[in-house]
């Protein structure tokens, strides 16, 4: 369940920063779903393609909500 949220973040964050329409999105959209090595291919080198600067933002973008979703999340030592 973890690995989905963090997947989940990672996707959100890249799809505010350089939006849904772009190919970096699509290409982790798809290997998300689909699970296979090209895919995963495609997505790492879509990344790879954006300015160390997006991936920064990006990077930032996921950080803060990842901390703002934890925030809601019950604590498990109290469940």
């Amino acid at each position: 369940m973890a690995e989905n949220i963090s997947q989940d973040v990672i996707l959100r964050s890249l799809g505010i920063i350089v939006g849904k329409g772009s190919e970096a999105y699509k290409d982790l959209d798809r290997a998300l779903k689909t699970r296979a090595d090209a895919d995963w291919l495609a997505a790492k080198t879509s990344f790879d393609m954006l300015t160390p600067d997006t991936r920064t933002k990006i990077r930032l973008h996921a950080e803060s909500y990842a901390r703002l979703i934890a925030d809601d999340m019950p604590d498990s030592k109290t469940a």
